[in-house]
């Protein structure tokens, strides 16, 4: 929880307690019966940490675009 941003751990601990069941059932993470056991903090440190995870992975698909070589010589044709 302490890797997101301020204003998103506030939303999130303002979330009502059913939504982070069904955003934690979303990640596939816990096991539907296990769901229903879990306490608010603990939903709350799965939920941030699949958040976390996914902007992880974002960052790393973004590709840097780069200019075709047309082969002559001059990256881009320019």
């Amino acid at each position: 929880m302490d890797q997101l941003p301020t204003d998103q751990q506030e939303a999130l601990c303002k979330t009502n307690t059913e939504r982070l069941r069904l955003m934690v059932a979303e990640t596939g993470d816990v096991e539907d019966d296990e769901l229903e056991t879990l306490y608010r903090t603990a939903l709350l440190g799965i939920v941030a940490k699949d958040i976390v995870s996914r902007r992880g992975s974002a960052s790393r698909r973004r590709v840097r675009k780069v200019r075709p070589n047309t082969g002559d010589g001059i990256a881009g044709g320019i």
